[in-house]
């Protein structure tokens, strides 16, 4: 506690300074909650002091650093409110942070999974120590290059494995790309395939209309064709009938006079031949 009583002037304006960064909600707009607010630090301003000295999150998580805060809130020595920091409040919070950061640095150091910004906050927090704590992390921070390999090597190392995972990643790429190139071929192809059975399926059933159109003048042009044939043959029967109709007629009755068909009577038929022909 000797260091507190040291900087506790310092510490007074640190927490003067934090403590009137909020202002009162409008549900608590009385003067109790005013003069609370800006002489307590809330759990808000309570982070923004830890993120500014740069405590979270790299050398203690948030969900720690609250944790405190509750439990300092909850002790024996604490006041009715239970969501602010008083002055003796703050200086407990300080004192468990000290003992909680001290731990995770060394534990940071001996990890090799811990970013940049995580040892560049420990190396600032170890600059402010003592000469026997700063031997006691740097035993720690060789622990971390233990084994087989020195610093040299195993950054050597680092830098081959990033060196292989850069033309693996850049393989990959290119076989996606080479996959992306085949299946859009495969997409053209089978656009251009169904257009081509589109217009051949067209195409046949424009044939199919021209072979019936086709067959149809042919049916057509036969019955034409037959047509005087047919005339010829039906003339000749009627002329036929009507001679052995009148030789009986007159052999019956010989004055009997024969009456000749007049035209009209096969003049539609031979005017519909006519047409039909001048058609041919």
């Amino acid at each position: 506690m000797d260091v507190f009583v040291h900087y506790d002037t310092l510490l007074k304006s640190v927490y003067a300074f934090y403590a009137a960064l909020d202002f009162p909600t409008y549900d608590n707009s009385n003067w109790k909650a005013v003069k609370n607010t800006n002489r307590s630090i809330s759990m808000d301003e309570f982070t923004k002091f830890l993120l500014n000295f740069e405590v979270v999150p790299h050398c203690v998580s948030k969900r720690d650093a609250l944790d405190i805060f509750r439990a300092v809130n909850e002790g024996d020595d604490a006041d009715e409110f239970q969501d602010e920091l008083n002055f003796p409040e703050f200086i407990e919070c300080l004192a468990r942070l000290s003992l909680l950061v001290a731990e995770k640095v060394h534990d940071k150091l001996t990890e090799t999974a811990a970013t940049i910004s995580e040892m560049a906050a420990c190396k600032k927090y170890i600059a402010r120590c003592s000469e026997q704590v700063k031997l006691h992390y740097k035993e720690a921070y060789d622990k971390r290059f233990s084994g087989s390999r020195s610093p040299a090597i195993d950054y050597e190392a680092r830098a081959e494995r990033q060196e292989q995972q850069k033309e693996e990643m850049e393989k990959e790429m290119e076989n996606h790309h080479q996959y992306y190139l085949q299946m859009e071929r495969q997409r053209a192809l089978h656009r251009l395939h169904n257009q081509h059975t589109a217009t051949a399926a067209q195409l046949q059933r424009s044939g199919q209309h021209r072979n019936l159109l086709k067959s149809q003048h042919l049916m057509e042009r036969r019955m034409l064709q037959s047509a005087p044939a047919a005339l010829s043959v039906r003339m000749r029967d009627l002329s036929h009938y009507i001679q052995s109709d009148l030789q009986v007629k007159f052999l019956m009755d010989s004055s009997y006079k024969p009456v000749v068909p007049e035209r009209e009577t096969v003049g539609p038929e031979l005017e519909m031949f006519e047409k039909r022909m001048k058609v041919c």
